[in-house]
């Protein structure tokens, strides 16, 4: 349901039904408040991300007010953004949580994001999915890339036994 705070149309589960919902499911939900207090981010740089849509809190309604309950996946979500906003603006991380929606997925639900530089300076996110999935955004046309682990690799060494008819390496001294 849009809501608007402050003349800004903004995304939000409305009132009692969300916090019923998010009760039911044994969600705690914060105030704003406590949210910036908390985690570090200023009051007001937590109403930005919410005014632009990049948090959807649940809207509360209480006397002509509006009052916004933060369930933890919002918190998360705002940790998520305050860490990535050190490496990429603010601007970068919208246009990289709308190609994460427009592929299907819950932008910052679950899975880490890696900011990289590439040679020319120009800097990407990669959002890992899975143990050998990853989608590299704010590209032309963001795709989904295949991780291997390394740690297959070293199982493998490991599993290798040493060939005896090998000579011994001749050592420099």
């Amino acid at each position: 349901m849009k809501e608007s705070y402050r003349g800004m149309a903004i995304e939000g589960t409305s009132t009692e039904a969300g916090v019923e919902r998010e009760r039911r499911a044994g969600s705690r939900l914060y105030t704003s408040t406590t949210v910036a207090r908390e985690t570090g981010i200023p009051y007001r740089t937590l109403m930005d991300w919410v005014e632009k849509g990049l948090i959807a809190p649940i809207v509360q309604r209480q006397g002509g007010r509006k009052r916004f309950l933060f369930t933890e996946e919002n918190v998360r979500e705002a940790l998520i953004i305050k860490q990535l906003r050190e490496y990429i603006s603010l601007q970068q991380i919208r246009l990289a949580l709308a190609d994460l929606r427009e592929m299907g997925q819950n932008p910052l639900a679950g899975g880490d994001f890696f900011v990289v530089r590439n040679v020319r300076g120009e800097r990407t996110i990669i959002k890992v999915c899975g143990e050998d999935e990853a989608i590299e955004l704010l590209r032309k046309d963001p795709k989904q890339i295949e991780l291997f682990p390394t740690r297959e690799i070293e199982g493998i060494i490991a599993g290798i036994k040493p060939d005896r008819s090998a000579p011994e390496p001749e050592w420099e001294s």
